[in-house]
C-alpha cells in the first residue's frame, strides 16, 4: 500500500493496522504455548556414528601399537649404549682387560655385579636389597622377568670376553680376553636381549628346550638389539646366529 492511500485511510476515519514487522528469533519462539520439539538422533544415526567410531580405532590402534613398540625399542637401546659405555670404562681402567661374564677366580665374579659401581641405578632394581645390590639389568619391554630377581634380567653377555669357572677352567668356558684380541668390534657381538647366562652361537640356534632362559629373546616386534664390542648398538629381525660374529679372530 502506497503512503497515499494510507493517508487516505487515515482521514477517511477507517483503521489500518500497521504494517508487519518481523522480530529477530520469533522462529524460536513458543507457537501456542508449546514448545518447539528439538530435533533428535535416530537409532539408525547413532548406530552409523558408532560404526564409524569402530572403523577409525581399528585403523589408527595398530599404528599405535608400532609407535609403543618402537619407543620401547629406542629406550632398550639406550640402556645397551649405556651398558657399552660402562663396559669401556671398565677397559680403561683394568689395562685393556675386557668386562668377563664370569670369573670365578675374583670377586665380584659376575659381569653386573662389576659393572654396579659405574652405574649402580641401571645395575640394580628396586625389589633386589632395596636397589643398592647388583642385579641384571631388565630391559623395558620384558615382561618376564621377576622384579626381585638379581640373575634374571633383560640382557645377557657373551662368553668371548672370559668365562672361567673353578671346576670349569677353560674347558666349557674362555680365557680372559684384552681389547686388542677382538680382531673385528665393530661386527662382533658383546651383549643383546636375553633373559639369564652368557650368550654364544649355540645357545642362539639351538631348539632344546633345556637352554630356553639362555636363548636371546627377541621381543621388539620380533626382533632384538645387538651391542657390539665397539660400543654402538643395531636392531636384527629375528636371524640365525650368523647374523654376527662370535670369535675374537672375527671368525662367525
Amino acid at each position: 500500500m502506497t503512503m497515499c492511500a494510507r493517508e487516505q485511510l487515515v482521514f477517511s476515519g477507517r483503521k489500518c493496522a500497521p504494517p508487519c514487522r518481523v522480530r529477530p528469533f520469533d522462529h524460536l519462539r513458543p507457537v501456542s504455548g508449546r514448545v518447539a520439539a528439538r530435533p533428535r538422533f535416530t537409532l539408525i544415526e547413532l548406530l552409523v556414528v558408532i560404526a564409524i567410531i569402530a572403523i577409525l580405532a581399528s585403523m589408527l590402534l595398530p599404528s599405535l601399537q608400532q609407535a609403543r613398540e618402537r619407543a620401547t625399542r629406542i629406550e632398550c637401546s639406550g640402556r645397551c649404549t649405556q651398558m657399552a659405555t660402562v663396559f669401556a670404562m671398565y677397559a680403561d681402567e683394568s689395562d685393556e682387560w675386557l668386562l668377563p661374564h664370569y670369573d670365578s677366580g675374583t670377586r665380584p665374579s659376575i659381569w653386573y655385579d662389576r659393572a654396579f659401581k659405574y652405574v649402580p641405578e641401571l645395575f640394580s632394581k628396586p625389589g633386589v636389597g632395596n636397589g643398592q645390590s647388583p642385579a641384571r639389568p631388565d630391559c623395558p619391554a620384558d615382561t618376564k622377568t621377576s622384579a626381585k630377581s638379581a640373575v634374571y634380567g633383560g640382557y645377557s653377555l657373551t662368553r668371548t670376553s672370559g668365562y672361567v669357572h673353578d671346576t670349569l677352567g677353560i674347558i666349557g668356558g674362555a680365557r680372559l680376553c684384552r681389547t686388542p684380541e677382538i680382531k673385528k668390534p665393530s661386527e662382533t657381538l658383546q651383549l643383546c636381549d636375553g633373559y639369564y647366562g652368557g650368550m654364544c652361537s649355540f645357545v642362539w640356534d639351538t631348539a632344546n628346550m633345556a637352554f630356553i632362559d639362555e636363548m636371546p629373546k627377541f621381543r621388539h616386534s620380533y626382533g632384538l638389539n645387538i651391542q657390539y664390542y665397539d660400543g654402538h648398538v643395531t636392531y636384527f629381525p629375528r636371524r640365525p646366529s650368523s647374523c654376527v660374529r662370535w670369535n675374537r679372530d672375527g671368525q662367525l
